[in-house]
C-alpha cells in the first residue's frame, strides 16, 4: 500500500510560523518605504513646478510663480498675465494637493535640526510671501532666496528651493546630521 503524499499538521504549522514570522519584520520596513517613497514624489513633484515656472516664464517672457497654500496643504503654478502678481488675469496652470500623496505628506521639517538656511520660516515655507518668482529670463524675481520644506509620518524631511539669483533650483534631503 502507497502512502499518501500530503503535508502532516506539523509541517503545515512550521511553515505557517516561518511567514508569520517574516510578515512580521516586513510590514513595518514595507510601510517606512512607501511613506516615504510617497514624500519622494511629492518633493520630486515641487521641483519640477518650480522649474516648470523657470521654463514657463523664459518661453512667455513675463514673470511665473510657485505660490505655497500652507494653511490648506497646496501650492499652485501661476502665470503673470500682466507682469503683476495677484490681479485677475493671473493664470492659475496647476495646483497641487499634499494630502493626495498620502502617508501625512505636507508642509514641515520632520526630523530636521537645522535649517538650509538660516531658519524654517513660517510654516516651513522661507521664501517671501510665500512665494518663489522667476522673471522671463529664469532668474529669481523678486522676494528672497529661500526653501520649502516638506515631511511625512516617518519624519522624513526634503528642502526644495533656490540655490542662487540665477534661479537655481535645488533639492536636498536631510539624512540625520545635514542635508544632501
Amino acid at each position: 500500500m502507497k502512502k499518501n503524499p500530503g503535508f502532516t499538521l506539523v509541517e503545515v504549522l512550521v511553515v505557517v510560523s516561518i511567514i508569520t514570522v517574516l510578515m512580521t519584520i516586513s510590514i513595518p520596513n514595507f510601510i517606512a518605504w512607501r511613506d516615504n517613497t510617497r514624500l519622494k514624489r511629492a518633493a520630486g513633484d515641487m521641483y519640477n513646478a518650480m522649474q516648470r515656472a523657470k521654463m514657463g516664464a523664459i518661453k512667455e517672457n513675463r514673470n511665473w510663480s510657485v505660490s505655497f497654500d500652507t494653511g490648506n496643504g497646496r501650492y499652485s503654478l501661476i502665470d503673470w498675465v500682466n507682469g503683476t502678481f495677484g490681479d485677475a488675469d493671473d493664470i492659475t496652470v496647476e495646483t497641487f494637493d499634499l494630502s493626495a500623496y498620502g502617508s501625512g505628506v505636507g508642509y514641515g521639517h520632520g526630523a530636521a535640526t537645522k535649517a538650509v538656511g538660516s531658519s524654517f520660516g513660517t510654516n516651513n515655507v522661507t521664501f517671501s510671501g510665500n512665494k518663489v518668482s522667476f522673471d522671463g529670463r529664469g532668474m529669481r524675481s523678486g522676494g528672497s532666496l529661500g526653501y520649502v520644506y516638506l515631511s511625512n509620518d516617518q519624519q522624513t524631511a526634503y528642502a526644495i528651493g533656490l540655490r542662487s539669483n540665477a534661479g537655481s533650483v535645488v533639492m536636498k534631503k536631510w539624512g540625520g546630521t545635514d542635508w544632501y
